[in-house]
């Protein structure tokens, strides 16, 4: 069974914000991977918002048409990963302008893959990713006759900004920091600062 993770956020800053967490994964930017806000919730000063999750994959893809910061993402197709079962390999593929999964031969364990069929269109259609707790995580453009593998070494980060869940995110977003989970550890806090910093502690 796969563990309960939670964080939770104090805001100690002197306005109302919004916290967003995102998921980043190794390799992202050689596939053009983008991150998408995975969570969010509102908070005003002096106050506490808890984000929880359990670490469930899934495959994702939607019609976006072209892929970038701004783009609210809403899959269109989702199915069940399990990256050390026999469920960790999908063809995406287009069926009368809609995006569908196939299931795919299993590959080598710990991983997702995500291949896309001649069926695609090659000008900007479909995007397609992974996502953890059934909401996309990190998405790509889908282009033709093309393969896609995800480490599930996943790395989480918090944001503050007016974001909605689902939401492409640039590379470069601002007041962003990584948080790391130590090991056997599955709850932290995190306090944002008057001056927007954090503190995170066990």
């Amino acid at each position: 069974m796969n563990p309960h993770y939670q964080v939770n956020v104090t805001n100690n800053s002197i306005q109302s914000t919004t916290i967003i967490l995102f998921q980043k994964v190794p390799n992202q930017d050689w596939f053009q991977g983008l991150s998408l806000v995975w969570n969010s919730k509102r908070v005003s000063p002096r106050s506490k918002v808890s984000f929880d999750w359990t670490r469930n994959y899934c495959f994702v893809a939607a019609n976006t048409g072209p892929l970038m910061p701004g783009v609210e993402f809403y899959p269109d197709a989702e199915q069940e990963a399990d990256p050390n079962g026999q469920n960790n390999a999908v063809t995406l593929d287009s069926n009368r302008g809609n995006c569908q999964f196939n299931q795919d031969q299993g590959r080598q364990p710990g991983k997702l893959y995500l291949s896309t069929s001649n069926s695609i269109p090659p000008q900007p259609q479909f995007s397609a990713g992974i996502g953890m707790s059934n909401v996309a995580t990190v998405v790509a453009q889908a282009r033709p006759n093309m393969n896609y593998e995800f480490s599930t070494d996943v790395e989480y980060w918090i944001a503050t900004g007016n974001y909605v869940i689902g939401q492409v995110l640039s590379p470069n977003i601002q007041n962003a920091e990584r948080f790391v989970f130590p090991t056997g550890i599955f709850k932290l806090n995190v306090v944002l600062n008057p001056d927007n910093t954090y503190t995170i502690s066990v």
